[in-house]
């Protein structure tokens, strides 16, 4: 049975960006942007209100909301049914977070089997972020990132990886953490670069 659309009359509808980078979004107006500031030091989201019509057009142009590079509010957690989105299937930063610090073949696959550019992206921000906190990261699993990274890049839809129960994990040494973190801030850099036009700021920002 189908999730009644209680949202078509609501006069707007919170959206979150959990990351540590701002997000911005298109619109239906091709001269404005909207704007999702990144969360701050806090941990809080930033966000911003969009009317039903907004999120509908969005949603139909768009991953933000399928990858969760965006993300509702537990509250407005009927909407991935209205979207016809399967939530089970999205990768949020919690879900990345436990991957890379407890890593499982099943988890591991899951980020092999990404194949948009995006999500890896954000895979690889949490990664950073995890790095720059000093947390424990197996040499193995920074790997398998960097390396989906770059074949999600070429566009390769199937990785050349395949992950055994033998796989040898050890520690990441310094160097490769700080290689890691160059690439990233480069990252930022092309994708900071390519904002332009006039952008509507959603709250924080």
């Amino acid at each position: 049975m189908a999730t009644k659309n209680i949202y078509k009359d609501k006069e707007c509808i919170n959206i979150y960006n959990h990351n540590s980078s701002r997000v911005v979004v298109s619109t239906k107006n091709a001269d404005e942007q909207l704007l999702l500031a990144a969360k701050n030091e806090e941990g809080v989201p930033g966000i911003a209100q969009i009317t039903w019509s907004q999120l509908e057009w969005i949603n139909g142009t768009s991953n933000v909301f399928k990858s969760g590079l965006v993300r509702f509010g537990d509250e407005d957690d009927a909407l991935y049914s209205i979207l016809r989105i399967n939530k089970d299937n999205i990768l949020f930063n919690e879900d990345i977070e436990g991957i890379i610090l407890n890593p499982t073949m099943e988890g591991m696959q899951r980020i092999l089997s990404t194949t948009d550019l995006q999500t890896m992206t954000r895979i690889k921000g949490v990664l950073i972020q995890l790095l720059n906190a000093n947390a424990p990261i197996l040499k193995k699993t920074i790997d398998i990132i960097n390396h989906r990274y770059k074949e999600v890049s070429r566009k390769q839809l199937k990785s050349e990886i395949t992950l055994t129960p033998k796989s040898e994990f050890k520690a990441a040494d310094q160097s490769e953490v700080d290689i890691l973190r160059l690439e990233m801030q480069q990252l930022q850099e092309k994708l900071t670069a390519l904002t332009s036009g006039n952008v509507k700021k959603g709250k924080g920002e």
